[in-house]
């Protein structure tokens, strides 16, 4: 509680600032976190990539941002947008097999508790019943696996839309989507590097980077 306090009251604009998000938005967001690396020299970024629900009250971190529908109670923060989802395939693979019988496809999907992500409930919407199935234990995982061929995944488009190699199937699914959440603790919300990084990521973090064409 005491450094907890303390961080808060840091009015210094330079110093440590630990930031925790997923592997695929930390792939995606690189840009907006150099940006703000180069505005601001004085502040020491460490950008931490894991899908564990990290403790901000126990200072894994400072700041989370992190794809949720059910923000924890006791952080503050703001939604900056939404995350959409669609079926997504390398070119090749669709080339040689996009005649072939629903069954006869293989779907990679996402390992995550009871299918409740939103990656899984789409897929378990749109893949045919007998599909045969590769699981991935993490989004970028499912993404190379698309990009490699292996089959069809529904993966969120901000980070399918960036590669070439892969095609969107359809729409995105917008009755099942993800809130992006810009999180962090309320007694470090006050410190001059957090409140700097939340200013900066809610500008630039916006639902224009989420956006998607209609296919």
């Amino acid at each position: 509680q005491i450094e907890l306090e303390l961080g808060g009251k840091d009015l210094r604009l330079e110093g440590q600032l630990t930031v925790t998000t997923t592997d695929s938005l930390l792939h995606c967001l690189t840009p907006i976190f150099s940006e703000f690396q180069e505005a601001h020299p004085d502040v020491d970024l460490r950008l931490l990539s894991d899908a564990r629900s990290l403790d901000l009250t126990r200072r894994d971190a400072d700041i989370a941002i992190r794809p949720t529908l059910n923000p924890p109670e006791h952080w503050v923060g703001r939604k900056v947008s939404k995350i959409l989802c669609a079926s997504y395939v390398n070119q090749d693979y669709w080339q040689r097999f996009r005649d072939a019988p629903a069954e006869d496809h293989r779907w990679i999907m996402l390992d995550d508790d009871l299918d409740q992500s939103p990656m899984s409930k789409i897929a378990m919407m749109k893949k045919h019943q007998e599909a045969r199935v590769t699981v991935v234990s993490t989004v970028m995982g499912v993404f190379d696996a698309v990009k490699s061929g292996l089959g069809i995944a529904v993966l969120p488009s901000y980070l399918a839309e960036q590669s070439d190699q892969i095609m969107r199937l359809d729409d995105p699914e917008r009755s099942v989507v993800w809130d992006l959440w810009l999180l962090a603790h309320p007694d470090v919300r006050r410190s001059a590097r957090v409140h700097a990084f939340f200013e900066f990521a809610a500008k630039n973090i916006t639902e224009d980077l989420f956006s998607v064409a209609p296919a």
